[in-house]
Parts: structure tokens; C-alpha cells; sequence
């Protein structure tokens, strides 16, 4: 259906919704490369949520961590850090330093990937010593200062 009506964000959402498929069944290649599609069909369109483009870019750097190459994969988290804070949508930006924590376990920085996966328990409201609002969003922004490059 998407097709036909030439929606090119419906047609990025079902690249996206194969490629998560095909990461899952454990075909890497054709995942990215489903991904890469999804997000140059979005690229410029009026409605293309940052929610959307977010999600895309945190798959995306599943398969490349997945493949190992960490360099690639922290390019798309980055991507989906900026996408998820335009975004304004708690839920994505936890699922975003969700998949950053499991960035930096992947590379052996285990204390940065609790802090991060508690900030997105945070955002998620299930860490009944930090509620919503200004104070939460200030541990975030500090947490989710991972470099780019030097470590795993």
C-alpha cells in the first residue's frame, strides 16, 4: 500500500520494521542496508518524525555494533541522541540512552553504561528517587556526554 501511494515515510517505516526483522533473524547486511534505505527515503520529508528517524538510527547502530564496528555505530547513536532531544518525547529519548548504555557495555565501560541505563529509568519514571521534570533532563544531558572516540 505504501507504495502505491508513493508516502515515502510509510515506506521508510516498513524498511525500517523489515530491517529490525532481518537484524533479528541475524542477517546483518540486509538489515543496514534495509535501515540506510528507511532513512533516505525520511531524509527531507515534511513527515518524517524525529521519534521515527531516532528509532531508525538506534537500530542502525545495533547491526554496526553487532558487526563490530563501534566507530559507525556510535555516528548513529549520535544521530539519534540530537534526533531523540528535537524530539521532546521522554519514551524515545530512554530507548535512545538504552541503546547508548548498551554501546558502552559493549566496550567495557560498565559504570557509564549504569549511569545511562539509569537515566532512561529515570525518564521512563520507574526510579522513584528522581521524578520528571528540569532535574532529570540535566542528568541526561550529563550522562549522555560519551566520547567519541578512545574508548572500546
Amino acid at each position: 500500500m505504501a507504495g502505491r501511494t508513493g508516502d515515502r515515510v510509510a515506506l521508510a517505516r516498513v524498511r525500517q520494521a523489515a530491517g529490525e526483522v532481518a537484524r533479528r533473524r541475524g542477517e546483518p547486511a540486509e538489515a543496514e542496508g534495509l535501515l540506510v534505505e528507511a532513512l533516505e527515503l525520511a531524509d527531507g520529508q515534511v513527515g518524517a518524525p524525529a521519534q521515527f528517524l531516532a528509532t531508525v538510527q538506534v537500530e542502525l547502530a545495533r547491526v554496526r555494533a553487532d558487526r563490530g564496528d563501534r566507530e559507525q555505530a556510535w555516528r548513529s547513536l549520535r544521530s539519534a541522541l540530537e534526533l531523540s532531544g528535537r524530539a521532546g518525547d521522554e519514551t524515545v529519548r530512554a530507548a535512545v540512552l538504552e541503546a547508548v548504555a548498551e554501546w558502552c557495555a559493549g566496550g567495557g565501560d560498565l559504570p557509564r553504561a549504569a549511569l545511562l541505563a539509569g537515566a532512561a529509568r529515570a525518564l521512563r519514571g520507574l526510579d522513584g528517587a528522581c521524578g520528571r521534570g528540569a532535574a532529570p533532563v540535566r542528568f541526561v544531558r550529563a550522562a549522555a556526554r560519551v566520547p567519541t572516540a578512545g574508548r572500546g
